[in-house]
C-alpha cells in the first residue's frame, strides 16, 4: 500500500462522520468489485454444453450416442445386479419404480450430469415411464 493511500485512509477514517465514511467504503469497493468483474467488451463468451463436451471427451457424439454404448450397456448390467436392486426385488417381489414402486418398464435414469460417462450407482435412480417422463418434464420445465 502506497503512503498516499494510508494518509488517505487515515483521513477517512478519522475526519470523516461515519456514515459518509461508509458510502465512500461502499463506493470503493463497488469500483473494485465492477473493475475486477469487468468482461472485455468485444468477447463474447459461450459456456459449452458440459454433458456434450465430456461426452465427447470419452468420444462420443452424443448424448443418444453414449446411451447406445457398450459403456452405458455395462453399468446398467452392473446396476442391475448392486446390493440396492437387489434389495428391490427382496422387499417387493421383482423389480419397482423406486419413485412410485409401480411395476412395468424400467429406465435408468441420470438424476444428474456431473459424472456422466464415470457414473456411480448413486448416480441414478430407476423409474418407471411415468416417472421418468415426470422427471424430464420438470428438468425441462422447472416453473411448471
Amino acid at each position: 500500500m502506497t503512503v498516499l493511500g494510508v494518509i488517505l485512509g487515515l483521513i477517512i477514517f478519522v475526519v470523516v462522520p461515519t456514515v459518509v465514511r461508509t458510502i465512500i467504503i461502499v463506493g470503493i469497493a463497488f469500483m473494485l468489485f465492477r473493475a475486477f468483474n469487468a468482461e472485455p467488451e468485444n468477447i463474447t463468451f459461450v459456456p459449452p454444453k458440459p454433458r456434450l463436451t465430456r461426452l465427447q471427451k470419452l468420444g462420443f457424439s452424443s448424448y443418444e450416442g453414449y446411451l447406445r454404448s457398450d459403456h452405458w450397456k455395462n453399468f446398467k448390467e452392473q446396476f442391475f445386479a448392486s446390493e440396492r436392486i437387489n434389495r428391490l426385488k427382496t422387499i417387493y417381489g421383482r423389480l419397482v419404480c423406486e419413485s412410485c414402486r409401480g411395476v412395468g418398464i424400467l429406465d435408468v435414469h441420470h438424476k444428474s450430469y456431473k459424472w456422466l460417462g464415470y457414473e456411480r450407482f448413486e448416480d441414478v435412480e430407476l423409474l418407471c415411464d411415468r416417472c421418468h417422463s415426470a422427471r424430464h418434464r420438470i428438468f425441462k420445465n422447472p416453473r411448471a
